[in-house]
């Protein structure tokens, strides 16, 4: 996949990164990529978490436990969540002029939801079966 990335750049298409990471995981997720040879993307775009401040914990620690709960079970609802954010993220990208003409990625939700794209790439990845 990494050869077909590089000729896709070679053809003059931007590639942006859409992830479902967190913000925080910003420079771990930019040296994941580069380590492993993914260079010269436009950019990389993650989910922004509202940092809850200190004052807030002390005021309303059930939110915290909320939101863990939240992170901690999701299944499907996540599911959901994650492909919402994708598809509004392409979204957001054809607002600005660019034209989908590809999605790569190794979950079924990068690939649900309008607008889609000319073609999909759908990559294994062994974490998610059973050996």
């Amino acid at each position: 996949m990494l050869n077909l990335y590089h000729e896709i750049r070679v053809r003059g298409l931007k590639v942006f990164l859409i992830s479902s990471r967190r913000e925080h995981l910003r420079d771990a997720t930019i040296d994941k990529h580069v380590k492993v040879g993914y260079l010269g993307w436009i950019d990389l775009i993650l989910r922004f978490v509202v940092p809850i401040s200190y004052n807030l914990y002390i005021l309303m620690p059930y939110v915290l436990i909320l939101l863990y709960l939240v992170e901690s079970w999701c299944a499907e609802d996540c599911y959901d969540a994650v492909a919402n954010y994708k598809v509004e993220k392409r979204r957001k990208l054809i607002e600005q002029g660019y034209c989908l003409w590809g999605i790569m990625g190794d979950q079924w939700c990068s690939f649900v939801g309008h607008p889609s794209a000319n073609r999909t790439f759908k990559l294994p990845n062994p974490m998610y079966y059973d050996a």
